[in-house]
């Protein structure tokens, strides 16, 4: 298998940062470093590179079948005659078989013998050539080829597989990746929050050693502080479980451990404009990997069909034969015919059928039932294309517009919050009313950076709906 051309350049790159990171530093990756890290790290990409490389080994043996046959014999035999034994007799004989990719086969034979008769010619050299080929069972190419175009599909087969799990493996390490992004995001907006209303509980003191605020107000900051101190907790738990998730699925010992403090170098920035659903369609119906699986199925069906209706005929087989014969008192000279010889030519049918032939007919009869089931799964699994597809584009169209929503929201409620202080400052507003207007802040913070990464997810669950992933990625060799 060749590597992933684009992937491996920065596989090479990333070679040469360095010796791996010690434990507790921060590792800055950015996204294509981690799609790197999970093609070249990831066993089980290895193990679907191994079947790949099995079923061409398979491609190769099923080539192996029209390579010639080669014998070479020796003999040496004696009479025994009332307890007396002859003279011995010589012979060794060579002989050369090959089948043809049209159902026939080729057969060409010698043999030299020293007789033990005593007077006249001592040596013997028979030869002997004949061609076979099949009419009916077993005849023409699209039948004897049967095997080769099998273990050829089989390959595809394989290949698809290989590319629907890269596919799937780069798809869950974005996915993995935006999501420590993600996290990393509400840990520092968390933090935030928890510093405003620090900060706010430290102005709200100061204002009461000056009698300008009453105990009771006070009570309502320390509580907020204190639920604010736990979202800080859950979200950095929250980071450690992402990271462990991003290095599970991009783990490499030259790049990242477990031990690793890992952060995203990249941010979810504009996405490509949107594109019309008969695009997508389109490029899905060419490209899905299990698509083109189902379709290499179905030819795999159509092949076993016709092989099985080819087995409902009788064996019916055409040979020729040429041969001769010849004596002399050398080996040399019997096989030059120097002294005498006789020569043969024949040619012939044979036909063979069992009585009913009951067992190729239900072998024939299963192969029409099972391409028929491939025919109707094709159909069912257009209809799985047409509906994921669809609700990728769908969900795509609901995020970027949920980012511009989340975007101009955001910019409100920063105008609200400070709004809100200066009202305070000026004793027309409470804690309570700031804290709240913190806590919108926060909710459209964390809206804006869930909105952002959820359009790059989506439109990364598109192109793998669509099958175009591997292409976006730059990922080639399949």
């Amino acid at each position: 298998m060749k590597p992933f051309a684009p992937l491996a350049i920065a596989a090479a790159a990333l070679a040469a940062q360095g010796a791996a990171p010690e434990p507790g530093d921060t590792v800055r990756l950015a996204l294509q470093d981690v799609l790197v890290s999970a093609m070249r790290a990831s066993p089980l990409v290895h193990v679907e590179r191994l079947d790949v490389d099995i079923a061409r080994r398979y491609v190769r043996e099923s080539l192996c079948a029209y390579e010639p046959d080669l014998s070479l014999s020796f003999s040496r035999e004696a009479d025994l005659d009332h307890g007396d034994l002859g003279a011995p007799r010589t012979g060794m004989g060579l002989s050369v078989e090959q089948a043809t990719p049209g159902g026939g086969a080729i057969a060409a034979e010698a043999e030299v013998n020293r007789p033990s008769r005593t007077g006249g010619p001592r040596h013997g050299a028979t030869t002997a050539l004949t061609f076979t080929q099949a009419l009916l069972q077993g005849g023409g190419l699209r039948t004897s080829l049967a095997p080769v175009r099998a273990a050829r599909l089989d390959l595809a087969l394989r290949q698809e597989e290989l590319a629907a799990y890269a596919a799937r493996l780069l798809a869950d390490t974005e996915r993995a990746y935006w999501e420590l992004y993600l996290a990393m995001r509400e840990a520092d907006i968390r933090q935030q929050a928890l510093d405003l209303a620090r900060r706010l509980l430290y102005e709200s003191e100061e204002r009461l050693r000056v009698g300008a605020l009453a105990p009771l107000e006070l009570a309502s900051v320390k509580a907020e502080v204190a639920s604010r101190e736990k979202d800080v907790i859950d979200a950095r738990t929250a980071l450690d479980q992402k990271r462990y998730r991003l290095v599970y699925l991009a783990a490499d010992s030259t790049l990242l451990r477990w031990e690793s403090a890992v952060a995203p170098g990249d941010s979810p920035g504009p996405q490509l404009p949107a594109e019309p659903l008969e695009t997508h369609l389109a490029a899905a119906f060419e490209l899905r990997p299990d698509l083109r699986q189902a379709r290499l199925m179905l030819a795999k069906g159509e092949l076993e069909v016709w092989r099985t209706r080819n087995g409902i005929l009788p064996r019916l087989d055409f040979y020729v034969s040429l041969g001769g014969t010849s004596y002399a008192a050398t080996f040399a000279d019997a096989l030059t015919h120097a002294d005498s010889g006789a020569y043969a030519v024949g040619a012939g049918f044979t036909l063979s059928a069992p009585a009913t032939n009951g067992a190729a007919r239900q072998r024939f009869a299963r192969a029409r039932f099972t391409r028929e089931q491939l025919q109707e799964s094709i159909v069912n699994l257009e209809r799985l294309v047409q509906l994921e597809v669809r609700s990728a584009v769908a969900e795509t169209a609901r995020a970027r517009q949920w980012v511009l929503a989340a975007g101009s929201a955001l910019a409100l409620q920063q105008e609200k919050l400070a709004a809100e202080q200066q009202k305070l400052a000026a004793g027309k507003s409470t804690l309570y009313q700031v804290l709240q207007a913190q806590r919108d802040l926060t909710a459209a913070q964390l809206d804006d950076a869930r909105g952002r990464v959820g359009l790059a997810t989506a439109v990364t669950d598109l192109h793998l709906k669509e099958g175009t992933l591997l292409e976006h990625r730059g990922v080639k060799g399949f």
